[in-house]
């Protein structure tokens, strides 16, 4: 693609119906290009890095793959610093999520996604990475709630991870209305073995067991319980 100088090219996939991109590395590296302010424009037409993977740039003629490299890459010619009003603690805090939401392909020990690695230190599962972290490096996210409102703040994180995540999983790859619109960029053949590995997991979960309107209305009782409390004001004490 031609593009005028000074004009980062981004390739990624093609846009899906209900979402800027299926891969959530395109997501953040173009928001990364729109927060800075850097001129873009998007290549839709599937070309892969020589890594073979999306997304990628190129930049006065000069490519490079994988989103955390080129934000690295574009601050580093650009003089960018996105952070620079934080403290090296919240830098810290900042980096050590990023990695925690990153994925290269590489399972936790117990074979599963996300999961992070600290100083060397390797910790599976999202919760138990954010506890880690919370305990390692002091902080509290919630130190201002009470103890009835930590009391449901756990409530609903549990109420998210265990059972509206599985809602969630069946109608984006399993319930067929709108599982076509992954199927448009995910091949055929991958779309079968990602349903063959969730429909067994589904099972096992417990969410499987149910019809596709069980699973419905528990998915509207769990988004309209995060609705309500999420538009409620916080109590003033």
């Amino acid at each position: 693609m031609e593009a005028p100088p000074n004009t980062v090219v981004l390739y990624q996939l093609s846009r899906a119906p209900f979402t800027p991109s299926l891969t959530p590395f395109a997501v953040k590296l173009e928001t990364y290009l729109r927060l800075a302010k850097i001129p873009y424009q998007n290549d839709f037409n599937g070309k892969r890095s020589s890594k073979g993977k999306f997304p990628w740039i190129s930049y006065s003629g000069e490519a490079v793959a994988d989103s955390q490299l080129s934000i690295d890459y574009l601050n580093s010619k650009l003089g960018i610093d996105l952070n620079k009003n934080l403290t090296d603690a919240e830098r810290a805090q900042a980096h050590a999520f990023r990695v925690m939401n990153d994925f290269n392909g590489k399972r936790s020990s117990k074979g599963k996604f996300p999961w992070i690695s600290y100083n060397g230190e390797a910790v599976a599962d999202s919760q138990l990475s954010i506890d880690y972290l919370n305990s390692k490096l002091g902080i509290d996210l919630n130190k201002n709630l009470t103890d009835a409102e930590r009391a449901q703040a756990h409530a609903f994180r549990v109420m998210v991870d265990e059972n509206l995540y599985w809602c969630l999983v069946y109608f984006r790859w399993i319930y067929e209305k709108y599982a076509y619109s992954v199927a448009l960029v995910v091949p055929w053949y991958m779309m079968l073995l990602f349903k063959r590995g969730l429909r067994k997991q589904l099972h096992a979960q417990g969410m499987g067991r149910h019809t596709t309107e069980e699973i419905k209305q528990k998915m509207l009782q769990d988004l309209e319980a995060l609705s309500a409390q999420l538009g409620k004001p916080r109590s003033r004490h």
